[in-house]
C-alpha cells in the first residue's frame, strides 16, 4: 500500500521492513545531532528495526520515497501504558528522519495525519518526544489538526531531561544505604516497586511477573545479574537496572569541535594514569549503559542516589564512558543524578489524543523510556 505526498517533488510513502534497513541506516548517519561541541548520531547498528521489536506490538514503519529511492522515515509504535491509572493502549510516534537534501518539502506535515489515520483504532492517545529547537517538529504541536479526520490534538505536557553522567573520576561511597545485585527471588518486591512507581505516571510502563520474566529472556545483554536493589530490615526499598543497550543502539560520536578534540588528545595520554578510557574517535560508540527500571520507594532521593552511586563505581572500573538517567523535569528524582558530573539533553513531551478527545490526563509525571527510545 502506498500514498501519494504533495510537495515541490512527487513522493510517496510505503511500508518499510528490513530490506531498507541500509538505506534506513544511512539516513540516520547523515542526521547527527550538536551538542556542546559535539556532533553525535543515535545509531541503531546492525538493525534500526531491532529496539522497536522490544518495545511495541506493532510498530509500523513508512518511508518517504522519492521514485524509488528513500528520502526518510517514520514509525508508529503501539504499548500498553497506564493513563489515569489504569492499562491503555497508547501510541508512540518516533524515528522521523529526513536525508539533508529532501528536507524542508512539508514531508512530515503531510505525512502525520496519514500515520495517524492509519492507527486511529488502535490507540486514542499517544505521545512524541520532540527535541528543543527541532522548529520542523515543534510547529506540528497544537490543534492544527483538530480539524482533520482522525481530529488530532496536542499540547507539550513536560519536558524530559536525558542526563549523561560522566564516569572519569574516582568517588567516594558517601551514602549509608547498602546495594546489592538482585536475586531470582527479589523478582515479585522488584515488580511491586515498579508497579508503584509506573501506575500513577502517565504512560507508565505496564509490569507484572509474567511480563517482567519474559523481558529479562529477550532483552540482549540484560539478567536479573544487572538489576541493583537497596534493601533495608529485609524490605527492598529502591531497584535500577543498567542496561548496555549497543547491541541494538549506539552514541556515536561524527566530529569533536575544537575544544573536545584537545579533551580527547589528553585523554589519550592521561587514561593510563588517570584509570578512566579514552574518548572514542570519530565514527567509533561511547561505552554507554542506561539506568532503566528504576524505583524508589516513596519517591526517596537518597535511595536513588545511592543506587546510581554504586552503578557509577561498577561501571567505572568496567571503563564505560558514560551512564545515562531520564525522567520528566519536575520528577525530584532527578536531583539524584544532577549531584554527578554530567550534562543534560531536554526534549518536549506532547501528548496526543485522536477522535476529538480531549486533553485532560494526570501529566505530572510523564513516563518516558530512555533505554528504548
Amino acid at each position: 500500500m502506498s500514498s501519494s505526498l504533495s510537495s515541490d517533488r512527487q513522493a510517496q510513502i510505503r511500508p518499510l521492513d528490513r530490506r531498507n534497513n541500509p538505506a534506513m541506516l544511512e539516513i540516520l548517519r547523515q542526521s547527527p545531532i550538536e551538542t556542546g561541541g559535539l556532533s553525535i548520531c543515535f545509531d541503531r547498528q546492525p538493525d534500526i528495526f531491532a529496539m522497536a521489536d522490544l518495545k511495541y506490538a506493532p510498530a509500523a514503519w513508512r518511508g518517504f520515497f522519492e521514485s524509488d529511492t528513500l528520502a526518510g522515515f517514520g514509525m508508529v509504535g503501539y504499548h500498553a501504558a497506564y493513563v489515569n491509572g489504569s492499562v491503555t493502549p497508547v501510541m508512540h510516534i518516533t524515528d522521523c528522519y529526513i536525508r539533508p537534501g529532501s528536507r524542508g518539502r512539508g514531508y512530515l506535515k503531510s505525512a502525520l495525519e496519514y500515520f495517524l489515520d492509519e492507527g486511529a483504532g488502535r490507540a486514542q492517545i499517544g505521545y512524541a518526544v520532540v527535541m528543543k529547537r527541532n522548529r520542523a517538529a515543534e510547529a506540528q504541536i497544537g490543534d492544527r489538526f483538530a480539524g482533520t479526520p482522525c481530529g488530532l490534538k496536542s499540547r507539550i505536557i513536560g519536558d524530559l531531561v536525558a542526563r549523561t553522567i560522566v564516569l572519569a573520576y574516582p568517588r567516594r561511597t558517601s551514602t549509608h544505604f547498602k546495594v546489592r545485585r538482585a536475586r531470582l527471588d527479589d523478582i515479585d518486591d522488584v515488580v511491586s516497586l515498579l508497579k508503584g512507581e509506573h501506575q500513577p505516571r502517565l504512560f507508565g510502563l505496564v509490569v507484572d511477573r509474567d511480563e517482567f520474566v519474559a523481558q529479562l529472556k529477550r532483552r540482549p545483554s540484560l539478567s536479573i545479574d544487572d538489576y541493583y536493589v537497596v534493601e533495608r530490615a529485609g524490605k527492598l526499598e529502591g531497584v535500577c537496572a543498567a542496561w548496555d543497550t549497543s547491541a541494538f543502539k549506539q552514541n556515536r560520536v561524527v566530529r569533536y569541535g575544537l575544544g573536545l578534540n584537545l579533551v580527547r588528545a589528553a585523554s589519550v595520554l592521561t587514561a593510563r594514569i588517570g584509570g578512566f578510557p579514552t574518548l572514542p574517535r570519530p565514527g567509533e560508540a561511547f561505552r554507554d549503559v542506561f539506568l532503566t527500571d528504576w524505583a524508589a520507594r516513596d519517591r526517596s532521593e537518597e535511595v536513588m542516589y545511592a543506587l546510581i552511586e554504586h552503578i557509577y563505581h561498577e561501571y567505572r572500573d568496567r571503563s564505560y564512558h558514560t551512564m545515562i538517567f531520564g525522567s520528566c523535569a519536575r520528577d525530584p528524582v532527578l536531583r539524584a543524578a544532577r549531584r554527578f558530573p554530567g550534562s543534560d539533553l531536554v526534549s518536549h513531551i506532547a501528548l496526543m489524543s485522536l477522535g476529538g478527545n480531549g486533553l485532560e490526563y494526570d501529566a505530572r509525571l510523564p513516563f518516558i523510556d530512555l533505554a528504548l527510545l
